[in-house]
C-alpha cells in the first residue's frame, strides 16, 4: 500500500457486503472486512468494486469507487443462495482481517454459480464456508462425516463431484450455525434457502 497524506494510491478490489446510507461494508481481495464511509452512490450487495482508500481523522473513506461487476446472473438464478453466501461474510467474518482463505472461494462459487443447481449442493457450500472460518458443530456423532467434508478439495465441492449426499446433515449444521450464534439470528437470506 503506498500511502501519502492519509490516501492509499492503489486501487484495491472488494465486494460490497452491505451498504446503507454513507456506511459501506466490503470484503477485499486482501482477505479484509473493511467498514468505511463513501460518498457515492448506493452499491447493491454482491457487487465488486474498485476503490481507492482515504484515511482521515481515524475514519477509512473509499474514493474514486467504481463498478467492476455486479452478480445479476447469479442474483437471477437464486438470490437465496447469493444472499446467504454474503450473509455469512457479513456477519461472520470479524472486522478487520480473517486467517482463511475466503475471497477466492466466494469468487470461486460466483463464477461456477450456474452449475450448482441442487439444493443440496448450495447448502454444502455454506457449510464449507462455515467451516473456513471454524464454524462447525462439536457433536461427536457430526465428527466423523464432518472429518472426511473437510478434506475434500473446494474444487470437488463446486464442481459437485460429492460423495456426501447426506442432506439431513448439512441442514442439521446450518440450523446449528443459525441458533448457537448471535450473528445468525441476523441472517435473512439462509433460513429461507434452508426451508427450500
Amino acid at each position: 500500500m503506498n500511502l501519502k497524506n492519509g490516501a492509499c494510491f492503489t486501487r484495491q478490489v472488494g465486494i460490497v457486503l452491505n451498504h446503507a446510507g454513507r456506511n459501506i461494508t466490503i470484503f477485499e481481495r486482501t482477505q479484509h472486512r473493511l467498514d468505511a464511509i463513501t460518498y457515492t452512490k448506493n452499491w447493491a450487495r454482491g457487487s465488486f468494486v474498485s476503490y481507492l482508500l482515504v484515511y482521515q481523522k481515524g475514519k477509512v473513506i473509499l474514493e474514486d469507487v467504481s463498478l467492476e461487476y455486479m452478480p445479476l446472473i447469479q442474483a437471477r438464478f437464486d438470490i437465496y443462495f447469493l444472499h446467504s453466501l454474503l450473509e455469512i461474510c457479513y456477519n461472520f467474518i470479524p472486522e478487520g482481517g480473517c486467517e482463511f482463505v475466503l475471497y477466492p472461494l466466494i469468487v470461486k462459487v460466483l463464477r461456477a454459480f450456474d452449475t450448482i443447481s441442487s439444493e443440496n449442493h448450495k447448502k454444502i457450500l455454506l457449510c464449507r464456508l462455515f467451516a473456513h472460518l471454524g464454524i462447525y458443530p462439536t457433536n461427536s456423532e457430526l465428527y466423523a462425516p464432518l472429518e472426511e467434508f473437510l478434506k475434500m478439495p473446494i474444487d470437488n465441492l463446486i464442481a459437485g463431484n460429492l460423495e456426501l449426499a447426506n442432506e439431513v446433515f448439512f441442514d442439521r449444521w446450518l440450523e446449528w450455525c443459525l441458533e448457537n450464534y448471535p450473528q445468525g439470528k441476523k441472517c435473512k437470506a439462509l433460513p429461507l434457502l434452508l426451508q427450500k
